[in-house]
């Protein structure tokens, strides 16, 4: 295995054999699909607050019907809280 790293004008790049070359593509493809997949569930999600001022009725309520299960959410990092997607907003609304 040959690796080769320059930097030039605060610019690195990184010099590999055929082999290990195809296996950093990959996995550097991987990473970039899953920040996009992520960026685009993010995009199509609501807050708590969000989704009560959508629905017209306050937080706490849209806090007790993720509590009983109504709707259902996704977690997002440790401290940004719940997201409800737009499908789980539209499978909720069409229960009425």
């Amino acid at each position: 295995m040959s690796v080769r790293i320059t930097i030039e004008n605060g610019i690195v790049s990184l010099t590999l054999d055929g082999e290990d070359q195809q296996l950093v593509i990959e996995r550097v493809a991987d990473k970039y699909a899953e920040k996009l997949a992520e960026q685009e569930v993010l995009a199509r999600c609501y807050t708590v607050a969000e989704l009560a001022k959508r629905l017209n009725c306050s937080r706490s309520s849209v806090d007790r019907l993720i509590d009983s299960g109504r709707i259902r959410y996704v977690t997002v990092g440790e401290t940004k809280g719940y997201r409800i997607t737009e499908t789980e907003v539209r499978r909720f609304l069409a229960c009425f």
